[in-house]
């Protein structure tokens, strides 16, 4: 249940970056950067972000955060593929050997008990 929480924080954290960098091109159209706090993605982010700490606190209590943050990772490798989908971002070869060589290195790091 606890590695399912850190999942849901990963994939919470992945989702409050593709909506910053959308606050972030909201921005450029804006003529004052405090208006940005009433933005629904910036507003969303916040929230996302908010609700992921407090996730991220329960499952450290039972999970080493050592081990827990290795799985945080993981949004090295979501962020860019969400990057890519929504943005038209570009993705390499060299990306895709580095998400393996992440994806690896989580599933050693994984506690089998």
């Amino acid at each position: 249940m606890t590695y399912f929480l850190l999942i849901l924080c990963v994939l919470g954290l992945s989702t409050g970056q593709v909506l910053f960098k959308h606050s972030a091109n909201i921005l450029k159209t804006l003529d004052t950067p405090w208006k940005l706090a009433f933005e629904v993605p910036f507003i969303g982010a916040l929230f996302i972000y908010g609700l992921t700490t407090l996730g991220w606190v329960w499952a450290l209590q039972d999970i080493p955060l050592s081990r827990a943050y290795m799985i945080m990772a993981l949004a090295f490798v979501i962020v860019p593929l969400l990057s890519f989908y929504f943005f038209s971002e570009p993705l390499t070869f060299k990306f895709g050997l580095g998400v393996v060589f992440i994806v690896l290195g989580v599933l050693l790091t994984i506690d089998s008990k």
